[in-house]
């Protein structure tokens, strides 16, 4: 038995190099990966930011905050739809630029989608509806180049 342990304290740097190895190339990989509150449909949590590239240029989106909320509760019946509005800021390298979108395109109030040095944003739906069960608030958006 005490043969035994002398060979595997003897032999244990050669076991746990790998180990070792292993470890910190998982932690490399897991470090490199993209962070993000978005999933690839383009869903964006509330506070919360996304990464794109395009070109090899990276670009954020961040969901600052819902600023309006008027829009029909579900199962209601509205005269009109009315609209959510949020706030976002899109950085582009030093470049920090607020945006506000409007769920729908109506004169009056701010579009649905812009364009910032190339890149068009648009807000396509905002969730949970008015009414519904209480969910995290999530925006549904598009980023193209």
């Amino acid at each position: 038995m005490h043969r035994f342990l002398f060979l595997m304290c003897q032999h244990k740097n050669e076991f746990m190099r790998p180990v070792i190895l292993i470890c910190i190339a998982l932690m490399l990989v897991q470090t490199s990966c993209r962070k993000t509150s978005a999933d690839e449909n383009g869903q964006l949590k509330l506070n919360n930011c996304i990464e794109r590239k395009f070109s090899g240029e990276k670009v954020n989106l961040c969901f600052d905050s819902l600023l309006s909320e008027s829009r029909c509760p579900v199962n209601a019946r509205c005269t009109w739809q009315g609209f959510a509005l949020a706030k976002f800021i899109f950085k582009e390298g030093a470049q920090h630029h607020e945006v506000i979108l409007s769920t729908v395109s109506i004169q009056g109030i701010p579009s649905q989608d812009t364009t910032i040095s190339g890149y068009t944003i648009r807000l396509v739906d905002i969730h949970p509806y008015p009414g519904n069960t209480p969910a995290p608030v999530t925006a549904s958006i598009e980023i193209t180049h």
